[in-house]
């Protein structure tokens, strides 16, 4: 039958309980036994042999001395909770009880006695027996051991005389020796349920004990984690405290972590010595700190961590891997590893060695909650540094951040849902002429003149309550006030963000003032010159055309090739001046546009008739595809000819000779698109982002080969969106496909 470790506990606790009552009678028993044989000794000195008295009191004093030294012995032993002592405790009464019960054969013998003298000795020998079952009651086989080895042989030799007296007292002796042991059988029994009650009061309050200890120990760890946050700490205030209660000489809290190659491997981070003085527990605590690893994964370190239940070792055997083990810690005899884990990995290990009694389960169901808190605080610190990872990080981006924006050339300033200024980086202070001071916590408006103060604040709870946004994300030119009062142009982008839940509004302001400067400059500068220019360039290709007419008379080849070439740049220099003041007008928004409903097909056929000399002129034909005549758009009639003519000259120019332009329209129920498409080289990859530009050619040499203004794309995007349209284009190595889009209209 299986015997748990508790009941185990519990019946040795009861053994224990037993010895010591029962010792504990053993220097009043050896003190009575000796008087009373003393005081036999001296009333039957003269009445028998000198020699047999002298005898007789030997014999008793060897075996009460017996009793005395295993007495002292039990007194002397750190194990009393064993049936050893038990054993010895009854060979001790039973040898006493002897020896009373050779008394009268050595007394008596040879001599007539009277049956005043066996009353006599009867009567010091029940007072003996009397004692004895009050001391011996708790243990009956004690109680029959003496009485019966003290009264027996009497009894027997009473019984076996042919005197009836004698017969009589031999009896009465026998019922005295049976009721005896009777009734103090009934007194053992009452003793042993009191013993077995003191048993379970000190079972207990040793758990209770024991708890409290736990408890303790629990306690300490967590407080020195709160207040170092070290596991070196926290497992170094509790690793003694372990030992002591699991009563070991030595153990190990480590903690179990993984290598590059995911390999396990145990990391120590607190360890005891009961035998460690203060210098060596000083010296192996600096090693520790150091950082002690075990990667043997065959070793009992390596054994723990691999194990899913506690291992238990009370008798190692020569095949068991104690290599890793440090060479100033003691020899193990003994070792209880537990791999403790949390939400089913292994976190840590804890191991226990050299316990003089042996390991069992009664020690890893105690160190049940100690484990679970060192799975817990192992987890919180890999949860604190994980945290501190994070902080480290995020206070690294966050002071990088603030590096980049602050040493933006543009100003960046963030206000709170309010409208107040949470933050304003160097140059929001340099081009504003405020201080971060006497900016942060001021309403944003302070940066705005007094025109617009209302139209932000306006905005902003508009934006709160709708949820509409209208300039967010969008750039748009406004006016700002600098702090001495001076009103000046920006570029404002506005972006929203989350911090904490709440909105928070990011904008990034540029000064454009000597963009807007520079632009009106340009402006003049070009509306001066393309004016001036047009003027004398309409007589220069008057003059040209006369010449080159023949009206002045014949030219020489010579001459007519050359006035040939100064008419035809001419009229690309007006052009282009053409071009210019055009896309101005565009900028400007002073553009007039006659817009009219117009059929596409017609529109599509004029584009193709107008252009066609020119496609001929590079052996190019223009390939016009069935229309749908029921299609109409909302134009200008000439400035969407304009737009065709671009896009029909470009594909023109960049068509191999031989080739065909395609010109076709599609349409859905509310959208009209129309594609100019060419097989040409297409268009280089690293021009494509800037093609709409002015001025750009994917050519941008001096010496052009296909020709052109630069202006053309540029101005026919401008055109088309004025219009209400949209442009734009897909390009290959085999060809490029330009489109434009128009919302349809009803007839």
């Amino acid at each position: 039958m299986k015997i748990s470790a508790q009941s185990t506990h519990l019946n040795e606790q009861y053994i224990k309980e037993i010895n010591l009552l029962l010792y504990k009678g053993v220097p009043q028993a050896i003190t009575m036994n000796g008087l009373l044989a003393l005081t036999l000794a001296f009333l039957y000195w003269y009445a028998f042999f000198e020699i047999s008295v002298f005898s007789w009191l030997f014999l008793l004093a060897i075996s009460l001395s017996v009793r005395g030294a295993i007495y002292l012995l039990f007194q002397r032993s750190n194990s009393q909770a064993t049936h050893r002592w038990l054993i010895w405790f009854r060979i001790g009464v039973g040898v006493t009880g002897v020896t009373w019960g050779i008394a009268p054969i050595l007394l008596y013998q040879g001599f007539e006695v009277h049956i005043e003298d066996l009353a006599f000795y009867a009567f010091i020998l029940g007072g003996i027996c009397s004692g004895a079952a009050a001391s011996l009651a708790i243990d009956r086989c004690s109680i029959v051991l003496f009485i019966g080895a003290s009264t027996t042989p009497l009894a027997v030799s009473l019984i076996m005389n042919d005197l009836q007296n004698y017969r009589l007292m031999g009896t009465m002796i026998l019922l005295f020796s049976v009721f005896t042991i009777a009734s103090s059988s009934r007194m053992g029994k009452s003793l042993k349920e009191n013993v077995e009650l003191r048993t379970e009061q000190i079972k207990v309050q040793e758990e209770i004990s024991t708890q409290q200890k736990v408890t303790s120990i629990i306690a300490r760890a967590q407080e020195t984690f709160i207040t170092k946050e070290k596991l070196t700490d926290s497992f170094g205030a509790i690793i003694d405290d372990i030992l002591a209660l699991t009563q070991s000489q030595c153990g190990f809290i480590g903690e179990a972590l993984f290598d590059n190659k995911l390999k396990p491997y145990v990391k120590i981070h607190a360890a005891a010595n009961q035998k460690w003085d203060e210098k060596a527990r000083t010296i192996n605590q600096s090693r520790i700190s150091d950082g002690i690893e075990f990667h043997d994964t065959h070793s009992i370190f390596g054994t723990t961590l691999a194990s899913d239940i506690p291992v238990i070792v009370n008798s190692p055997s020569t095949t068991t891997n104690f290599s890793e083990v440090p060479q100033y810690f003691s020899s193990i005899s003994s070792y209880l590893g537990i791999p403790i884990f949390y939400n089913g990995r292994p976190l840590a290990i804890l191991l226990l060695a050299n316990k003089e009694t042996g390991f069992s389960e009664i020690d890893t169901s105690l160190l049940k909650p100690i484990t679970s808190t060192i799975a817990h605080l192992t987890q919180a610190t890999r949860i604190q540094y994980q945290k501190h990872q994070v902080e480290v990080a995020l206070q690294n981006a966050s002071e990088q951040t603030q590096s980049i924006l602050q040493s933006l050339a543009d100003a960046i300033i963030t206000i709170n849902s309010v409208g107040e200024i949470s933050f304003v980086n160097l140059a929001a202070q340099k081009i504003f002429g405020y201080s971060e001071q006497e900016l942060i916590g001021e309403n944003v408006s302070k940066l705005l003149p007094p025109s617009l103060k209302g139209e932000h604040d306006g905005y902003l709870r508009n934006y709160l309550r709708t949820g509409q946004a209208k300039i967010l994300g969008i750039g748009r030119e406004l006016e700002a006030q600098r702090k001495n009062g001076e009103v000046f142009p920006i570029e404002l982008t506005l972006a929203e963000v989350k911090q904490q839940n709440e909105p928070l509004f990011v904008g990034a302001v540029r000064d454009i003032s000597e963009k807007k400067r520079l632009e009106k400059l340009k402006t003049e500068f070009v509306s001066t010159v393309s004016h001036e220019l047009r003027t004398p360039l309409t007589s220069i290709n008057a003059a040209l055309a006369t010449v080159e007419s023949g009206l002045l008379g014949e030219l020489p080849n010579m001459a007519k090739e050359l006035i040939q070439i100064a008419n035809k740049n001419s009229k690309r220099l007006s052009l282009l001046i053409n071009d210019i003041l055009d896309f101005e007008k565009l900028s400007a928004g002073k553009m007039e546009l006659h817009m009219q409903p117009y059929n596409v097909a017609k529109l599509l056929t004029q584009s193709a008739t107008d252009n066609a000399p020119f496609a001929k002129s590079y052996k190019v034909d223009l390939q016009l595809n069935v229309i749908d005549e029921s299609i109409s758009i909302l134009v200008d009639p000439l400035r969407f000819q304009q737009i065709m003519s671009n896009l029909i000259s470009n594909a023109v120019k960049y068509s191999p000779p031989g080739e065909a332009v395609a010109i076709s329209a599609s349409s859905t129920a509310s959208q009209l698109t129309i594609t100019i498409s060419d097989k040409g080289p297409g268009i280089p990859e690293k021009f494509r982002a800037r093609i709409f530009q002015s001025f750009s050619q994917a050519d941008g040499s001096d010496s052009r080969q296909k020709g052109g203004t630069g202006m053309g794309l540029a101005v026919s995007k401008k055109l088309t969106e004025s219009m209400n349209g949209a442009i734009g284009f897909t390009s290959s190595e085999n060809g490029t496909r330009f489109f434009i889009e128009f919302p349809c209209i009803e007839q």
